[in-house]
């Protein structure tokens, strides 16, 4: 499915979500969990519509005072998730980068953003936060290191285990 099929999919499923909460009674709802599902299907809708990406935790930070904390926040997301009958990823919301890549290795993601991991030095790039996104994959080593915690890459990199 292309980018375009999809995001209508996800306004259309919005819409019906919308559209039976309000047929069922919205009364069923407490008021804080209404405004922060209707918060959260809004912004939904718009990173759609705009073909952009936001993280769990940015879309915490949009409205601290309704979501409290970030538990809050997570959960609505999950429960407009289900509702909507689609990953969290094609919502357009994506966890935080969880680790670092270096070496030669490249990248196009789907919005034909070129990445080389190379040209990164010491510090490496951030993996992807949609890898199942990505359109195209060169790869010019015998093999690729990947690390979850900053700090135990860091630490490889300072004792010269760098791999070239």
């Amino acid at each position: 499915v292309d980018v375009a099929e999809r995001q209508q999919a996800v306004m259309l499923a919005i819409e019906t979500v919308v559209l039976d909460a309000i047929e069922e009674g919205i009364h069923r709802y407490k008021s804080l969990s209404l405004a922060r599902l209707l918060h959260v299907l809004a912004s939904v809708f718009e990173l759609v519509y705009l073909s952009q990406t936001m993280t769990k935790r940015d879309l915490y930070y949009t409205n601290v005072r309704l979501f409290k904390c970030q538990r809050a926040s997570d959960k609505t997301l999950e429960t407009v998730a289900r509702m909507l009958k689609f990953p969290r990823n094609d919502l357009n919301i994506v966890a935080s980068s969880r680790g670092r890549i270096l070496g030669a290795i490249s990248w196009t993601d789907e919005n034909g953003n070129y990445v080389d991991a190379s040209k990164f030095h010491s510090l490496g790039c951030f993996l992807p936060a949609r890898p199942l996104r990505i359109r195209t994959l060169q790869l010019a080593a015998n093999y690729v290191l990947v690390r979850q915690s900053p700090e135990l890459f860091d630490w490889q990199w300072n004792i010269g285990l760098n791999f070239d």
